[in-house]
């Protein structure tokens, strides 16, 4: 569609909006509608805003009444929704960064789950042959891997640092 035809659809909608609230006011002023001053001055007023929205339209051209300004020229960012899990996840580094028990209700059943997956698939399982799986993953990781690790003596003890978290993580990835 050309510019001009949407400027004259524009237009021609501004005209039918005028009419139809000099249609409405008429028949208001017929009926005896009480302040009918009041009334006719809402009229032009209405009519000053067709007007100055016409010529406001004209000089930018392309507003519409489906594309408003606060639209056109102030976009919101766009809605990211973020993974469920991921945030999650994301959460419990947080928390168990911060106390032992955290690490060891939050973290800890995560990263045990991935070790296994991950043993599972070298044929190795931590419960019967735990020597082997620390041996894979060092001493640091197996840590917090192993299976029969106690929960924390103290709730809120200290958690786990990023450091040490990463290398737990690089010895998982190298399994």
């Amino acid at each position: 569609m050309r510019r001009s035809e949407r400027g004259g659809r524009r237009l021609w909608g501004l005209l039918a909006t005028a009419l139809l609230i000099t249609i409405v006011v008429g028949a208001a002023e017929a009926a005896g509608a009480p302040y009918g001053g009041v009334v006719i001055r809402l009229w032009l007023v209405a009519l000053g805003g067709l007007a100055v929205w016409a010529l406001a339209s004209a000089a930018v051209g392309g507003w519409t009444y489906a594309d408003p300004p606060r639209r056109r020229f102030f976009r919101s960012r766009p809605n990211l929704q973020q993974v469920p899990d991921l945030v999650s996840l994301e959460h419990a580094i947080e928390f168990s960064r911060a106390t032992a028990f955290d690490l060891h209700y939050r973290l800890r059943p995560r990263l045990v789950k991935l070790a296994e997956e991950r043993f599972a698939a070298k044929g190795l399982d931590p419960r019967t042959r735990p020597a082997a799986c620390r041996a894979r993953v060092g001493d640091e990781a197996w840590e917090i891997l192993r299976p029969d690790m106690p929960a924390p003596p103290r709730r809120g003890g200290p958690g786990i640092p990023l450091n040490t978290l990463r290398r737990v993580v690089e010895r998982l990835d190298a399994i």
